[in-house]
């Protein structure tokens, strides 16, 4: 291959990738909005009432919104965030394909292997993520003490759930994929695990 057949390909896995991140955000949008919503809403409706406006009721919480945008911008926050989320596996399938060729056949047996673990640790991020979100919000609202009441913005209380989910995954996904990287032979560098440098042979075969 050519160096500008390697950049068609590029530009072709990259629209490849754009299109599926695209279909998933509008689907996540149009059908997976309110459900996903009303699960990520589930730890600040956990909140003792005592914190809560006035009028609250239990199961009854609502995200306060300040302008007249703020509830489209929050949908478009959540659908391009689930939709990175479920187009993924196809993104790093294309990533896969790309760089395949340069590599070797005993680093290639890893692929799948590490596609699987690291899949499973980002779904474990997600689920410890969730699991202490209503925690980490319960003692948050209750250090300041009784005196307050909160009125949580949508667009900052997204901004908060968003940060909980990258944390746990960092560290559940870091971890394997330094792990996964020594095994295969991978030097780490700065907590992330680097292929193997390709030797010049290897580059001049892929080309």
């Amino acid at each position: 291959m050519s160096i500008l057949e390697h950049l068609i390909e590029l530009r072709d896995r990259l629209v490849r990738s754009v299109i599926a991140l695209l279909i998933t955000t509008i689907v996540a949008f149009v059908w997976l909005y309110n459900p996903i919503l009303h699960f990520i809403t589930r730890a600040y409706c956990q909140i003792p009432l005592k914190y809560l406006p006035p009028g609250t009721t239990p199961g009854n919480c609502k995200l306060l919104v300040l302008g007249p945008l703020g509830g489209f911008s929050a949908r478009i926050r959540v659908a391009l965030t689930v939709g990175v989320v479920l187009a993924m596996p196809y993104v790093a399938f294309q990533l896969w394909r790309f760089i395949t060729p340069g590599l070797k056949r005993s680093e290639k047996r890893y692929a799948i292997p590490f596609s699987l673990a690291s899949t499973l640790l980002f779904a474990m991020g997600v689920a410890v993520a969730f699991w202490t979100l209503s925690q980490a919000l319960g003692f948050l609202v209750a250090i300041g003490g009784d005196s307050f009441t909160f009125f949580l913005q949508a667009d900052q209380y997204l901004r908060f759930v968003l940060f909980m989910t990258l944390l746990a995954n960092s560290r559940s996904c870091g971890q394997g994929q330094l792990e996964a990287g020594e095994v295969a032979g991978a030097g780490p560098v700065h907590g992330v695990a680097v292929p193997p440098v390709v030797q010049a042979d290897q580059v001049e075969g892929h080309g």
